[in-house]
């Protein structure tokens, strides 16, 4: 909406800086203002009423691919909310994993979108990984990174067995060991090492630990307590089901985001026994092969704050699987 007042105010300067028509003062500017308050107001009208009045859609389970099943979980209180939850059994053989790997010698990583990792590499299941630098966004044509410029993550990311990142810590870490076992971390400070894994994505929070709510979820801070689209990796007490989350928001009506202790709720109600947070906001995406080499969006991304677009981002986590 702020883009359409932006446009708007744009029109009506051109219009009030056009040579003035003959007629009184009011028709003078109904005939000056009169076509821009047509396309203007009245055009965007049916579009600023699906963007707040967009309905949520129900609920929803299926089996993407075995071992892999998602469910989209609808909320009406305490505000609109939908959240993505993907579980992946860690005991079907076929299930492998792939964070975005970096080319060698190259500093950074090339910026790309999660649905472009995920088709790239052929994977069946992909989200959005680390947070990164640089970064920004200023309207719909002017953000950064796009497609293929340089950036690189602040926690710790491994693919296959080589690890990047700034190593920003405190962070929490996935992390995929040789015998394939899925575990999750806290690096406190540079004298904790990461253990040796061949997949590995980060986050900053450690939302749940033993099952419940940690106090660093829910510390009292903008970041934290702000309402925003939110991915997250979970595991189960027994450690036999990864769980990948992923919360749209900015989306009045359909879905507005949730807190950092209102995500952790969540998960601890969906089983996470130990769970962190991974880069939000316009990042967050979750996507899927739609047996055709594309892709399927099964969340509702927000970048730039235009809904179904993905944002390009440093890393991802990907899921190889077998079809049903």
């Amino acid at each position: 909406m702020t883009y359409l007042a932006l446009l708007f105010s744009i029109w009506a300067a051109i219009a009030v800086l056009q040579p003035a028509p003959k007629g009184g003062m009011g028709v003078r500017w109904l005939k000056r203002l009169g076509p821009y308050l047509v396309t203007g107001v009245v055009a965007p009208l049916p579009i600023w009423f699906w963007y707040f009045h967009r309905p949520q859609p129900a609920p929803h389970k299926e089996d993407l691919f075995r071992g892999i099943s998602y469910e989209r979980d609808v909320r009406k209180v305490p505000r609109p909310v939908v959240m993505h939850i993907a579980r992946v059994d860690l005991g079907e053989p076929s299930i492998s994993f792939l964070t975005s790997p970096r080319g060698v010698n190259e500093p950074a990583f090339g910026g790309s979108t999660t649905s472009e990792f995920l088709v790239k590499h052929d994977l069946q299941l992909a989200i959005n990984g680390d947070f990164f630098l640089p970064w920004w966004s200023d309207g719909p044509g002017n953000f950064y990174p796009k497609t293929g410029y340089p950036v690189d993550v602040l926690g710790a990311s491994v693919s296959n067995g080589v690890k990047h990142g700034w190593e920003v810590v405190p962070y929490s870490a996935l992390v995929v060991g040789p015998d394939r076992k899925v575990s999750i971390v806290e690096v406190k400070d540079r004298n904790t090492p990461l253990p040796n894994c061949i997949q590995a994505i980060s986050g900053k929070t450690l939302l749940v630990s033993n099952g419940r709510v940690t106090d660093a979820a829910r510390v009292n801070s903008e970041a934290a307590t702000s309402k925003h689209p939110r991915t997250a990796v979970a595991l189960d007490e027994m450690g036999r089901t990864l769980m990948l989350v992923v919360v749209d928001g900015r989306q009045p009506g359909y879905s507005e985001g949730v807190s950092l202790a209102e995500l952790s709720e969540f998960l601890v109600e969906h089983g996470a026994y130990r769970a962190i947070n991974l880069d939000g906001g316009g990042s967050s995406t979750m996507v899927s092969d739609d047996g055709h080499g594309g892709y399927r969006t099964l969340n509702i991304p927000i970048h730039t704050r235009i809904p179904w677009r993905q944002r390009t981002v440093a890393n991802h986590f990907g899921v190889f699987a077998e079809a049903l």
